[in-house]
């Protein structure tokens, strides 16, 4: 019997708290989020394993480290419109004693 293999859609992350608790509980099917918070330091309560493989990480982040915001959509839409223009063009800039003079300096 093959691995079970999770697809991309399948790494998921849920993230859950109330106004009552001190604690924001995050449960993580992805590996780039278990690498992010074992980065912050923050190791996994548990885990859930679907034959033999890990699936999922469960955490408890406390309220106090954790923030969450979205982009205002004016700021997100500048942005694109930005990465669609492509990069900035070029501009030369005038090299100091470039104006025609071989850049020697005279014998004193």
């Amino acid at each position: 019997m093959k691995p079970y293999r999770q697809t991309r859609a399948e790494q998921e992350t849920t993230i859950r708290w109330n106004e009552d608790d001190k604690v924001v509980h995050v449960w993580s099917a992805s590996p780039v989020t278990w690498r992010k918070m074992a980065r912050l330091g923050l190791p996994p309560v548990r885990g859930s394993v679907i034959d033999g493989h890990e699936a999922g990480r469960f955490y408890r982040v406390p309220l106090s480290r954790f923030r969450w915001g979205l982009k205002s959509e004016t700021r997100a839409e500048s942005g694109r419109q930005r990465a669609a223009q492509g990069p900035p063009a070029f501009q030369k800039h005038p090299v100091a004693g470039a104006s025609g003079s071989s850049g020697a300096r005279p014998a004193t």
